[in-house]
């Protein structure tokens, strides 16, 4: 059995090939796309799914409790909060310390085997005999 893919209209088995996007729909609305509205309005499978959703949702959001959060239980998440940004900035600061010194070791390393390398015997040799051979070209 061959399936056109470009068909919107033919459904697979039990369902629609899109309407595993009725939460995309119901969640963005407009930004789902005119496509997806537009088949979501005339499809009955999609219709039916997306139906089924918005009551799922409706349902869930009777469950939450809108009651504002008493104030002794605010101050002890403010406390909390204040206790917590202070160790997590305390921490950064020793992460940010600790990496100061990682590229300090790092830099001085540099320049010990750089100052090692200029003053190596082959380097000062070498400046010293073309040193020797310019004088010599210079005074003759």
């Amino acid at each position: 059995m061959s399936t056109n893919h470009m068909d919107v209209t033919s459904t697979e088995g039990t369902g629609c090939p899109h309407s595993h996007k009725a939460s995309l729909v119901l969640e963005n609305g407009e930004l789902a796309g005119d496509f997806l509205s537009r088949h979501f309005e005339s499809c009955k499978v999609c219709n039916s799914k997306l139906s089924k959703l918005k009551n799922e949702r409706k349902f869930f959001l009777k469950q939450i409790p809108f009651v504002s959060t008493p104030s002794e239980v605010k101050q002890i998440f403010e406390a909390e909060s204040d206790e917590f940004e202070s160790k997590i900035k305390r921490r950064v600061f020793q992460l940010k310390k600790k990496k100061v010194r990682e590229v300090n070791k790092h830099v001085w390393g540099f320049f010990f085997d750089l100052k090692d390398a200029v003053l190596s015997k082959p380097v000062i040799l070498s400046l010293f005999v073309v040193f020797a051979v310019w004088s010599c070209i210079n005074f003759l």
